[in-house]
């Protein structure tokens, strides 16, 4: 997946904190990695915090779960983590199977028919949430979390229900690149050309020399739709409009012409506007 393995020196760094966390928290090793993991993600703006809660059974699996602000995306996570001091590769095989399983867990929770388990376990809490929340969400998100080096490409996946899923993964070399790229966030790189099928028309750059550069595109909305599927809120982070949902009175015009009028959007609004670190033309 990854053309920047992590070194065994993080590998051992992780291991070794995972080792302390399971110890003060009197908990497993999976449960400790899960745990660091779930603050990895949320950190990096991928989740909305979350809660570690293990589960598997034949043909399930899930290890811990989120459910966004809103509610209208579940994240689901199943982690893959080897107390062992041997660092470890799988291929797609492997990632097919962990996808499977916690793909299974999450449609017995939408259908109500709850896996069988203490109801005293924090699995519980979790297959009882889901239920509850699964059915009004709209996207679900599926995300294998593991120590090892992961090589392949993802799986496709099966839509659980009617929600739209997609899979991710977070080895131990996109954690690496992750930490040691001085950011907080995974920065985002969009390849618009594949994205759209076809080069896109723009005018510019304008701006100000050493200051900044503008540029003015024409971007199909479905394009813009399938981007911000897979980055979510993270994409317009740096725009003030992301914050303010539906509360001000441009705001809410914005939505009205979306729901009413989609035909006259561009006439009536001037774009949107992103901000972008560097664009290669």
């Amino acid at each position: 997946m990854t053309s920047t393995m992590a070194p065994r020196s993080f590998f051992e760094d992780l291991h070794q904190r995972v080792q302390l966390d399971a110890e003060r928290e009197e908990a497993g090793h999976t449960a400790a990695f899960t745990e660091y993991m779930i603050s990895v993600l949320t950190g990096a703006g991928e989740i909305d915090d979350g809660d570690v809660a293990l589960f598997s059974a034949r043909g399930m699996a899930a290890s811990g779960y989120s459910v966004s602000d809103d509610g209208t995306t579940v994240d689901i996570l199943v982690s893959d983590y080897e107390w062992s001091d041997d660092e470890r590769s799988f291929g797609k095989i492997e990632v097919a199977s962990h996808f499977r399983r916690v793909a299974a867990f999450a449609e017995r929770c939408l259908s109500g028919r709850l896996p069988e388990m203490e109801d005293s376990l924090p699995a519980w809490e979790m297959s009882r949430r889901l239920a509850d929340d699964l059915p009004s969400a709209e996207k679900l998100r599926l995300t294998l979390v593991t120590n090892a080096h992961v090589r392949g490409e993802l799986p496709s996946v099966d839509a659980v229900g009617t929600l739209r899923t997609s899979v991710h993964l977070w080895d131990i070399d996109r954690l690496y690149r992750l930490e040691t790229s001085g950011a907080e966030r995974e920065p985002i790189s969009v390849d618009l050309v594949n994205v759209v099928g076809d080069s896109v028309p723009f005018l510019g750059p304008k701006g100000v020399a050493g200051d900044y550069e503008a540029y003015l595109m024409l971007i199909p909305g479905e394009a813009l739709a399938r981007v911000y599927e897979q980055y979510g809120a993270r994409l317009l982070e740096l725009n003030v409009r992301s914050f303010l949902q539906a509360r001000g009175k441009v705001n809410r015009g914005i939505q009205q012409t979306i729901q009413d009028e989609p035909r006259r959007f561009l006439a009536y609004n001037n774009g949107i506007s992103m901000t972008a670190s560097a664009i290669h033309t």
